[in-house]
């Protein structure tokens, strides 16, 4: 859990120096989606999430995420194993819209 307080720092900070609009977005309901996604990082466990592709494609997706990034654009993105597809896929943080553990 110390892991996962450290790494939900430094992410945050990252955001916060890559700009408002990304500030914005790990406030209330993001910051617990993050939360969240760290959280089973850590533990290795698969979580569904709903997702809107760049398409505007929404779709469901059970994922084991490996690791949180920031782009340099300020995008908060996951990477994770996507069971759909059967390979590792970045998710960008901003297009899920729930998150259900386990």
């Amino acid at each position: 859990m110390a892991r996962t307080l450290r790494t939900i720092r430094r992410t945050i900070r990252a955001a916060m120096s890559a700009g408002r609009a990304l500030v914005t977005a790990v406030r209330g309901a993001r910051f617990t989606l993050l939360v969240r996604l760290f959280t089973a990082i850590d533990q290795g466990a698969t979580v569904r999430i709903a997702y809107t592709d760049s398409k505007g494609v929404a779709s469901v997706r059970d994922i084991t995420p490996h690791r949180l990034d920031t782009t340099a654009a300020g995008n908060i993105t996951c990477r994770a194993f996507d069971h759909r597809d059967g390979e590792d896929t970045t998710f960008r943080a901003d297009r899920m819209t729930t998150l259900e553990v386990g």
